[in-house]
């Protein structure tokens, strides 16, 4: 076939899905499904001045972990997160608002060459007062 019968067929075939003759597949994309989580200082007091609230954005073997610590009572409030596959921790990080503030985060927890992915992610509250450690609430959220 000549360069110019190629060419022309190229242009034709444009012509035709230009006019609505022929659809282009869109590209595909997939969705995953997306967890809200809030966990209190002391959610049996109803003390939500000291938290962590956030989403969670599940992939196929890690989570985007967005959200903020918020610190309403000083000290040093910290959440720690931890990602499960099965009953096996496979990654642990924490995010610290030290006194009376609010510190944003977002990463990615789990493991990207784990075969399956995590399935499972446990937030935590807990805050240091000098010497002490008081922990606090935490919640588990599992992927759909």
């Amino acid at each position: 076939m000549s360069r110019f019968v190629r060419r022309a067929v190229a242009v034709g075939v444009a012509a035709v899905a230009a006019a609505g003759g022929a659809t282009v597949p869109a590209a595909a994309t997939t969705q995953f499904a997306v967890d809200h989580f809030r966990v209190c200082m002391d959610e049996a007091t109803n003390d939500c001045s000291t938290r962590v609230e956030g989403s969670i954005t599940w992939g196929q073997r890690t989570a985007i972990v967005t959200g903020k610590v918020i610190n309403g009572e000083g000290g040093s409030a910290t959440a720690a997160f931890s990602a499960y596959a099965g009953s096996k921790r496979i990654d642990h990080t924490t995010r610290t608002a030290s006194g009376v503030s609010t510190t944003p985060f977002s990463f990615v927890i789990g493991d990207p060459n784990l075969v399956g992915g995590i399935n499972r992610i446990s937030e935590t509250m807990g805050v240091f007062t000098g010497q002490l450690v008081v922990p606090g609430d935490s919640k588990v959220d599992i992927r759909d």
